[in-house]
């Protein structure tokens, strides 16, 4: 499997006098891009990309993404957020799943027990990630219950 840094090198997100540095740790591939990313030389952007193309996945930008809602409706918004994913469409009678971390087996036996479907899943940035959450899950408080058209008496 190629490494970050090499996926990041070679789409020239990482310029290549960083590889020594990287190089000369003993910290585990992603641990060194996370490194990057704390101290500003890539964007959790381009770390998320990249992890992606680790991994042979698509990537999407939610926000310009056309998610659909019965997909989002088959897992609850706690499993979402514990899970650290979001179901954006049906493809091939899968559930298409923007994920954080691709190899977090855990959260796709928790995504596919809860939609009861099998799932693909494409890679996502961070904050993007948790703002659809927040934005396809928000009846979880009062305010958007009246957005949704509830009537919400306060207390």
């Amino acid at each position: 499997m190629t490494s970050l840094t090499e996926i990041l090198i070679v789409h020239r997100l990482l310029p290549i006098e960083q590889v020594d540095t990287v190089r000369l740790s003993d910290r585990a591939d992603e641990a060194a891009v996370r490194s990057m990313v704390e101290a500003g030389t890539i964007s959790e952007l381009q770390f998320a990309k990249a992890r992606a193309g680790q991994n042979n996945l698509p990537f999407v930008e939610l926000l310009d993404y056309p998610v659909d809602r019965l997909a989002v409706a088959k897992v609850p918004a706690s499993v979402c957020r514990r899970a650290n994913v979001l179901p954006t469409a049906f493809e091939d009678r899968r559930l298409v799943v923007a994920v954080l971390n691709p190899g977090d087996v855990f959260a796709f036996n928790d995504v596919q027990e809860a939609a009861g479907m099998r799932v693909s899943p494409v890679g996502v940035e961070p904050s993007d990630l948790q703002a659809a959450i927040s934005r396809y899950h928000r009846a979880d408080n009062r305010t958007d219950l009246a957005q949704l058209g509830f009537v919400v008496t306060p207390p």
